[in-house]
């Protein structure tokens, strides 16, 4: 019929390909990512937010330590010269984005407060693309007293500043934290002998946020199931590395130290033996496993109590016991922290080292 034009008959998509706008628009996007430098998860994103000072409200009195992330300064406020804070402040970046580190740090300790073993977020320090906490100042790293002073730290200092740190993480896992980054440069003394745990950069809330991969924890202070790929760790990760801590504090040199993750792994098999499925079942199921089963495959039976004695000396059964808990390879038979404290090689720990920042031949921050 005269008038009446056929309408154009719609063109027929290629096999698999979207008719909708909308869904060509979302495939022609890149996935948002949570790197450091872009997209916070949603429950980091209030940081960014959050009333801050200006940089002009410190003086800088003095640099206390350089890293790779960045630099801590000695500040004071202007107009008050009795009380000195640390300032934490990143190197600067071409983009100049805050980082989820920042963010991390500053949500964990606005959410773990007033606990005598964490250190305390004073304030903020707002600058473009930069979020600088301010904390309170402390006169050494656990590195420092470890590593490089010459004196002997005496027993009793020694079994405080295991019952602090313990205590410290006791109060991060209580709220939901895993610090994942535990090793004596982030354990910090102050001028009353109380040990702060710090440097909350690398922690996850898992309240609000799933692990995602196993790449956290300084090597050395790395437990065997992240070394194995597990992704549904725990926070007795925080533990096994608070054990590395202990045997350090003994040894005054490093414990387990390989080259790499699988040579980290076989060092730790070579100290405490090659689980069997009855002591670890799950260990078969982690990704890792069936590689460092071919490569490590002929690991001979250890005596860990043993090797553990030597560390502490004669006549230290319960320090010995204490560290086959704490070390135990398999996460779930791996005792918390709250178990820890109650194991009697704690028991009647005092909780300062005072005494340890009277020696007139100590080196201190400042």
């Amino acid at each position: 019929m005269a008038g009446h034009l056929s309408p154009t008959p719609p063109k027929t998509p290629a096999p698999g390909a979207s008719t909708s706008k909308q869904a060509r628009a979302t495939t022609s996007k890149k996935p948002l990512t949570l790197h450091h430098t872009t997209i916070p998860p949603p429950h980091l994103a209030y940081v960014d937010e959050l009333p801050t000072s200006s940089i002009d409200k410190y003086m800088v009195i003095d640099g206390i330590a350089k890293g790779g992330y960045g630099n801590v300064y000695e500040v004071r406020v202007k107009n008050k010269i009795l009380r000195r804070w640390a300032l934490k402040k990143k190197n600067r970046e071409p983009l100049l984005k805050i980082t989820n580190p920042e963010r991390r740090e500053i949500h964990a300790l606005r959410n773990i407060k007033n606990e005598v073993n964490v250190i305390e977020l004073a304030d903020i320090v707002g600058e473009p693309g930069m979020l600088s906490p301010v904390f309170e100042l402390c006169s050494m790293d656990l590195f420092h007293l470890v590593f490089n002073n010459p004196f002997e730290i005496s027993r009793e200092n020694k079994l405080s500043i295991v019952k602090q740190l313990l205590n410290g993480l006791k109060a991060v896992h209580f709220r939901g934290f895993i610090h994942r980054d535990v090793k004596p440069s982030n354990v910090l003394i102050n001028r009353h002998g109380i040990v702060k745990l710090a440097d909350f950069g690398g922690s996850i809330d898992t309240q609000h946020e799933r692990q995602t991969h196993s790449k956290v924890v300084t090597n050395g202070y790395r437990a065997p199931e992240l070394l194995l790929g597990d992704i549904n760790y725990t926070n007795r990760i925080d533990i096994w590395s608070a054990g590395v801590v202990v045997a350090e504090m003994w040894l005054r040199h490093y414990w387990i130290r390989g080259v790499s993750e699988h040579q980290q792994l076989a060092e730790i098999f070579g100290f405490c033996g090659f689980p069997t499925d009855k002591e670890w079942p799950d260990m078969r199921f982690l990704p890792e496993f069936p590689t460092v089963k071919r490569k490590f495959p002929h690991f001979q039976c250890s005596d860990a109590a043993r090797r553990f004695g030597e560390i502490f000396g004669v006549g230290e059964d319960k320090a010995v016991d204490f560290m086959l808990h704490v070390m135990q390879l398999d996460p779930k038979k791996r005792i918390s922290a709250d178990e820890a404290l109650a194991h009697p090689f704690l028991e009647g720990v005092k909780d300062d080292v005072k005494s340890i920042l009277d020696n007139p031949d100590l080196d201190t921050f400042c």
